[in-house]
């Protein structure tokens, strides 16, 4: 059995995945990524299947501008950058540390495995842009809110696997 899992990822990491194909666990031997689980059903026991999973894809969304303010990327560049995939429900183990849509995956990323891509499109670089610097300048955590809720406004749009090209 699988699950569908999203992992936020930098414009570094679409690089690094392009050139080699995979992106190793990081320094804790986890990798961040967000899918439909238990503890979201329990936390919205009125949503659906879809509802799930897309707070699931949203909540990595989000996440992946933090990974651009933490890499020092460009943030005239920024958009919210995430890979979906299926992963056997033993490898996405919940992150107990996450949101409820938390899980970690402890092998690399490989590009092969990759189903889709869900980025921002142009119109979104400014509210992505806006986020990335209020989560850098480490303002009040209602700043960083409000900017990183602004981005919401915006849809992610879907990309197959080999328009990565055109993503990086």
């Amino acid at each position: 059995m699988t699950t569908r899992v999203f992992v936020p990822l930098s414009l570094t990491d679409l690089r690094t995945l392009e050139r080699t194909g995979e992106l190793a666990p990081p320094a804790g031997g986890v990798r961040q990524a967000h899918a439909l689980t238990e503890a979201l059903r329990s936390a919205w026991p009125d949503g659906d299947e879809e509802e799930w999973e897309y707070a699931a894809l949203l909540t990595a969304a989000q996440e992946s501008l933090e990974l651009v303010a933490a890499a020092a990327e460009d943030p005239t560049t920024a958009r919210r950058r995430v890979a979906a995939l299926d992963v056997d429900v033993t490898v996405a183990a919940p992150d107990p540390d996450a949101p409820e849509t938390g899980v970690g995956l402890p092998a690399p990323l490989r590009l092969r495995d990759i189903e889709a891509w869900h980025v921002d499109d142009e119109a979104a670089v400014p509210a992505a842009r806006a986020a990335v610097e209020a989560i850098r300048s480490a303002g009040d955590a209602e700043a960083i809110a409000v900017a990183l809720e602004a981005c919401l406004d915006h849809d992610l749009g879907w990309y197959a696997t080999q328009e990565l090209d055109q993503l990086v």
